[in-house]
């Protein structure tokens, strides 16, 4: 499964766009789905601070 995210940050004054795609590998379990591996892909040209992975 694929999906596209976007979020904004407001820090230090600035509001700062990030945008990119998550891809999902799910697994059967006998309760339900569960999220086996996540891959999440950061598509900005330009990155001017340290990323923070609650930001993603």
């Amino acid at each position: 499964m694929r999906t596209h995210w976007t979020t904004q940050l407001f820090r230090n004054r600035e509001v700062t766009g990030y945008f990119g795609r998550a891809d999902y590998l799910l697994a059967r379990r006998p309760d339900g789905w569960g999220i086996r591996r996540k891959t999440t892909l950061v598509l900005n040209d330009r990155i001017d601070t340290v990323l923070d992975i609650y930001s993603v």
